[in-house]
């Protein structure tokens, strides 16, 4: 019997190992063909609620159990806008294994920095080190696309952090567009950004 959990242990250990490797590869296929060096300016996003009426009819027969009442019924769904005044220029560097995007001019937000080797993400000093692929292929969504990725996250001890942090890195399929988003703490206050270059 302990040859036998010896031996399913073992393969296990080999499996997760070869996920690891899997997607350590898809990272550094992703990073190496769409982050090169240079500075880019992402515009800022921001969830807009927009209220879409809708009537409904409910039947009652002629003695009151039957009629036709007709209802106006407010939804709301949340649609991504970009704000018009917003926009985050970072300066992309990839050398030995590392990205970094640092932001300039002046632009508030963290410093990202991912480390391949290892498959960590950090915001400023914030390590991130649950990383997960992500593939969206229905395209009603915000951007109106199907789109591929990365995330990073770290979950906080319980009640030590209004948040958890976490980065996501993607491309969009039908223009090509690159997505940031980022939920950090700065100062104790949580921050979201979503951008879009």
């Amino acid at each position: 019997m302990k040859h036998a959990s010896l031996i399913l242990l073992v393969f296990l250990l080999n499996m997760s190992y070869g996920f690891s490797q899997q997607l350590k590869m898809e990272l550094h296929k992703f990073i190496g063909n769409e982050f090169a060096d240079g500075e880019y300016s992402f515009k800022l996003m921001e969830n807009k609620l927009v209220p879409i009426k809708t009537k409904t009819r409910v039947l009652k027969d002629e003695n009151g159990k039957i009629q036709i009442i007709e209802l106006e019924q407010e939804h709301i769904l949340p649609e991504l806008k970009f704000v018009k005044s917003g926009s985050i220029a970072f300066s992309i560097n990839y050398k030995d294994s590392i990205l970094n995007l640092r932001p300039i001019e002046d632009s508030f937000a963290p410093i990202i920095r991912i480390d391949l080797s290892s498959t960590s993400a950090y915001l400023n000093d914030q390590s991130l080190s649950i990383i997960k692929k992500i593939t969206v292929s229905d395209k009603e969504n915000g951007f109106n696309s199907a789109w591929e990725g990365f995330q990073w996250r770290t979950v906080l001890p319980h009640g030590s952090s209004p948040i958890d942090p976490k980065l996501t890195l993607g491309k969009l399929n039908e223009n090509g567009n690159l997505y940031i988003e980022i939920i950090w703490l700065e100062k104790g206050i949580p921050i979201h950004y979503r951008l879009l270059n």
